[in-house]
């Protein structure tokens, strides 16, 4: 049994934050945006390939970070 998430598991949870925009790039990849980011990188994920590979870009400090969820 793999304890990895699939590509729809990650891309359900990216597309549940309405915070992210959803741009499609080449070769079937989608990055989503935070356009309400206070940092100069907008990217909250880059380059979600069908193989579940990507990046997640974080945030230095979570104390002031509240995610509900559903």
């Amino acid at each position: 049994m793999s304890n990895f998430l699939s590509y729809a598991e990650k891309y359900r949870i990216f597309t549940s934050f309405s915070e992210l925009t959803e741009t499609s790039i080449s070769n079937d990849r989608v990055n989503f945006i935070f356009n309400n980011s206070k940092l100069k990188r907008k990217v909250a994920v880059r380059e979600l390939a069908q193989s579940g590979n990507g990046y997640v870009y974080g945030v230095r400090s979570l104390e002031n970070c509240h995610i509900n969820c559903q």
